[in-house]
C-alpha cells in the first residue's frame, strides 16, 4: 500500500515536471483561403481536422485561421459563406483573421457570421465611415496557451477597396493600424504579436525588425512579392495545399522558433467533418445538376483566355445581360468569370457549371452614360492588360479597336456601338455589374452616371439571368466576332 501511494506521488510529480518542462513551448497551425468544400484536389477541411487532432495531443496548440475563405465558391453563391462558418465551428479555430473575400457579401453579413461563429473574428484597420467598429468584429485579440500570451491582429491592404464592394466602411492606413494595435497589446503584457494578412501588400519590414510585430503569416498563391518573404519571420504559404506549423520556445524575454511546412493530403479525412461536408453537398446536388443547355462550340474560361482578349463565354454572358437590361451595351469585367475550365463542344452545361463560373452574387446596374465617359471606362480597362488584370472589360452591343503597344491612357482608337461610331456627347444605356458600378477595380467613372432603376434588375442574380438565357436558347453556338480588336497583334500581317 505504502509503495502504491509513493508510486502515485512520484507519477504526479513527474507529470508536473513534464508540464513545466514544456510550458514554454507552443505550436501554431496556420492556413487560409480555403474556399471550396466541393473540390478536394488539394485537401479540404476534413483533412485539416485530422491534422489538428494529431497536433493537439499535448494541449500546446493554437489554430490561427487567416480567413479569405467565405467566397467566391459555388455554395457561397447560395448561402453567402455560412457553410464555411458551420464547418469551422466543428474544427474550433482559436481565431479567424478577416481578409479580402470575407467582405464580398458586405459588412452586415460578416457581422452575422461573427455572431454565429464559436470563435472570435479579428480585423484591425476597418471601421464604418462614422468611426464605429464593425459589429461583433474585434480589432485585436489575446490568446493564452501553454504559458504564452499571443496577441493577434489582422490587416487589410488598400487594394481591398477595389477588389470588393466595401460600402460604407473605411480602411485605415495599415502601417499606423499595426503600430496602434501593437501598443494596445503590449500594454496587456503579450509575449508575441502575430499579424495575419493576405500577402497582397508588403508589410513594412522595419515593423518586423524592431519587433512591433513578431510574425507575419499570409497565404498568397503565386505571389509577386516572393523576395519580400525571404525574411525569416515573414512567412507566406504559396501553395494551395500548404499548411504552416510554427514551433515557438520561450526563453526569458526572448524566443526561438522553427518553421515546418506541411500538406493537407498527407492526412486522412476526419470522419465527422467529412460526413458533415457530404451531407451539405448532397442537399444542393439535385438543384445543381439541373441541365441548362448544350454548347456546340468549345468554351474556354481559363484565366489567360478571358483576361486580355475576346472570349466566347464572355460574349455569351454580356449578350444575356444586354438583352435582359435592354441596354445599348453591356460591360463586364473579366475577373467576374472564375470557372477556369474548358467545356468541349457537345458538353451539356448544368446549373453547377454556371454558378462555378459566376460565384459573386452579382446584379445588373443600368445607367445612362455619355460617350466620352465610356471612352474613359474603356481606357481604364486596358490599363493593365499585360498583367492579366481582372478589370479587363468584355462588351456586347459594341466593338472596341485598340492598340496595347501605345501608352496607357491612349490605347483606344475607335469604338462602335450598335455598328455606329461612338459619339462623345451622346447618352447611352449601359448595363454593367454592381461591382463595377460601385467603383470596384477603380472604375470610379460610373459614380456620376444616372442610374435607371428597374425592379427586375434589383432581384435577379447575373448567374440566374445567364441560366435562363441559355435555357431559352437551348444551344450555345457563338463565335468570336472581333468585338475586341488589338491592332498591335495585327501589325505586319
Amino acid at each position: 500500500m505504502f509503495f502504491n501511494i509513493n508510486k502515485k506521488i512520484i507519477l504526479f510529480i513527474i507529470s508536473i515536471l513534464v508540464q513545466s518542462l514544456f510550458a514554454n513551448d507552443i505550436k501554431i497551425v496556420y492556413t487560409a483561403k480555403m474556399r471550396d468544400i466541393t473540390n478536394d484536389t488539394y485537401g479540404t477541411y476534413s483533412n485539416l481536422a485530422t491534422l489538428l487532432k494529431e497536433h493537439k495531443k499535448n494541449n500546446d496548440l493554437l489554430f490561427l485561421f487567416g480567413g479569405n475563405s467565405l467566397g467566391p465558391n459555388l455554395i457561397s453563391n447560395m448561402d453567402k459563406g455560412a457553410h464555411i462558418i458551420s464547418i469551422l465551428n466543428i474544427l474550433k479555430p482559436d481565431i479567424w483573421g478577416v481578409n479580402h473575400s470575407d467582405l464580398m457579401f458586405g459588412t452586415d453579413e460578416l457581422s452575422l457570421h461573427a455572431e454565429n461563429a464559436n470563435f472570435p473574428l479579428v480585423l484591425s484597420n476597418v471601421s464604418y465611415e462614422n468611426g464605429e467598429k464593425l459589429h461583433e468584429i474585434k480589432s485585436n485579440f489575446i490568446l493564452e496557451k501553454a504559458g504564452f500570451k499571443i496577441g493577434v491582429i489582422s490587416i487589410l491592404g488598400p487594394e481591398a477597396n477595389n477588389r470588393y464592394e466595401t460600402g460604407d466602411i473605411k480602411i485605415a492606413n495599415f502601417r499606423q493600424a499595426i503600430i496602434d494595435n501593437s501598443k494596445i497589446l503590449n500594454k496587456q503584457g503579450v509575449d508575441i504579436i502575430v499579424l495575419l494578412t493576405t500577402g497582397y501588400f508588403k508589410v513594412p519590414k522595419d515593423l518586423v525588425e524592431n519587433r512591433t510585430i513578431d510574425f507575419v503569416l499570409s497565404k498568397y498563391i503565386n505571389s509577386p512579392n516572393e523576395e519580400f518573404y525571404k525574411h525569416p519571420r515573414i512567412i507566406n504559404l504559396s501553395k494551395e495545399n500548404e499548411i504552416l506549423i510554427l514551433f515557438i520556445h520561450k526563453k526569458n524575454k526572448s524566443y526561438d522558433f522553427k518553421i515546418q511546412r506541411d500538406t493537407l493530403l498527407k492526412y486522412k479525412k476526419d470522419k465527422e467533418v467529412n460526413e458533415y461536408i457530404k451531407e451539405y453537398i448532397v442537399k444542393i446536388n439535385s438543384f445543381l445538376k439541373q441541365k441548362v443547355g448544350i454548347t456546340k462550340v468549345t468554351l474556354n474560361t481559363q484565366r489567360d483566355e478571358v483576361r486580355n482578349k475576346e472570349s466566347i463565354f464572355a460574349n455569351l454572358l454580356t449578350d444575356a445581360i444586354k438583352e435582359y437590361a435592354q441596354a445599348d451595351i453591356a460591360l463586364i469585367n473579366a475577373g467576374s468569370i472564375r470557372g477556369d475550365k474548358i467545356y468541349k463542344a457537345g458538353t451539356v452545361l448544368t446549373r453547377r457549371d454556371i454558378m462555378l463560373e459566376l460565384p459573386f452574387r452579382s446584379k445588373i446596374m443600368l445607367s445612362e452614360i455619355k460617350g466620352k465617359k465610356i471612352l474613359e471606362i474603356l481606357e481604364h480597362s486596358l490599363q493593365n492588360i499585360n498583367s492579366d488584370s481582372g478589370k479587363f472589360l468584355h462588351i456586347s452591343g459594341g466593338k472596341i479597336i485598340y492598340d496595347t503597344s501605345l501608352k496607357s491612357g491612349h490605347r483606344v482608337k475607335k469604338v462602335f456601338i450598335n455598328k455606329q461610331k461612338l459619339q462623345k456627347n451622346k447618352t447611352y444605356r449601359v448595363a454593367t455589374l454592381d461591382f463595377l458600378y460601385n467603383g470596384g477595380d477603380n472604375y470610379t467613372m460610373f459614380k456620376d452616371s444616372k442610374r435607371i432603376r428597374e425592379y427586375k434588375l434589383d432581384y435577379r442574380l447575373v448567374s440566374d439571368i445567364l441560366i435562363d438565357y441559355i435555357l431559352e436558347k437551348k444551344e450555345i453556338d457563338l463565335h468570336l466576332e472581333n468585338r475586341l480588336k488589338d491592332l498591335s497583334k495585327h501589325k505586319g500581317k
